[in-house]
């Protein structure tokens, strides 16, 4: 079957206005939403010269998600859950689980204190005590250990999840942990999940585990590509907790050789920072599910 090139130029035609009927919703967007004048006259000469491209980039990266109605929602699912805690506490005559401390008390040179109490709603709070982890020789035998000796819960959030001997060390605790009875919650991020062909969180979620993906790639409905949950946190039985910049993955071995090593530092918590972190996973895992 032949087509006549009147046909592909009218089909050509065609292509053409849909691709610039897609870009009008961007530029219209841009124009509106954005503060900065120059961010949105190049998003909207991206949208009019690169029709159909230049709208999905702009629908992908371009939007502030911040202030979207997924991170409005994250934050009233937040705010919900500090008035019951709070109401519980009162009700129950209990004192706060956190000793705050006052951003007026502190030197000058912990002014990330005052950002962190912005982004977060939470102060800082004594009585902590946190052990940094250097690369995975430290910080997975660590975890490793936090989760064969938990009895209630093993709550675990990460970015990626990759295959490898690592990965394999971490599933078989959870599925111990698990086996246990202790309540068992693997939260992985929607595009981290996908730097894995096979990847480990499918197998436990077949045998059982509860395993979420925080906003996984849905086309063209949902491409949040910066969106996204960079979180790591492990949380067991509420007594002991890891978090840092460190993902499951062999490439954190400072035993492998380079340019596929990858230095970084993790931080084992105890005190009341455990049940800050325990609050943020629950938060998330609420959101997902």
């Amino acid at each position: 079957m032949t087509f006549s090139e009147e046909t592909l130029r009218c089909f050509e035609i065609f292509l053409l206005v849909a691709a610039h009927l897609f870009s009008w919703p961007a530029m219209i967007h841009a124009l509106l939403s954005k503060r900065d004048p120059r961010s949105a006259l190049g998003w909207i000469a991206a949208a009019f010269f690169l029709p159909g491209v230049g709208a999905l980039l702009y629908f992908s990266i371009g939007i502030n998600r911040r202030d979207s109605r997924v991170a409005k929602l994250m934050r009233r699912h937040a705010a919900e859950a500090d008035d019951e805690t709070n109401l519980r506490r009162r009700t129950a005559g209990d004192l706060p689980y956190t000793v705050a401390v006052s951003n007026e008390t502190l030197p000058a040179r912990f002014h990330l204190a005052g950002i962190g109490r912005r982004v977060t709603g939470k102060g800082l709070t004594a009585g902590n005590k946190l052990t940094p982890l250097f690369n995975g020789e430290e910080a997975y035998p660590a975890m490793l250990s936090a989760i064969r000796a938990a009895r209630e819960e093993v709550f675990f959030s990460t970015y990626i999840f990759n295959r490898g001997k690592t990965a394999e060390d971490f599933c078989r605790a959870l599925l111990d942990a698990a086996g246990r009875g202790a309540d068992v919650r693997v939260l992985v991020d929607g595009i981290g999940s996908l730097y894995s062909l096979n990847a480990p969180w499918r197998a436990l979620k077949k045998q059982g585990i509860r395993v979420e993906r925080f906003l996984p790639p849905r086309f063209p409905f949902q491409l949040s590509v910066n969106l996204r949950n960079h979180r790591k946190i492990l949380v067991c039985d509420s007594e002991s907790a890891f978090t840092g910049g460190m993902n499951i993955s062999d490439n954190h071995l400072a035993s492998l050789p380079l340019p596929k090593r990858i230095r970084d530092v993790h931080f084992h918590c105890r005190g009341s920072f455990v049940e800050q972190l325990r609050e943020a996973f629950l938060r998330d895992w609420n959101f997902v599910t």
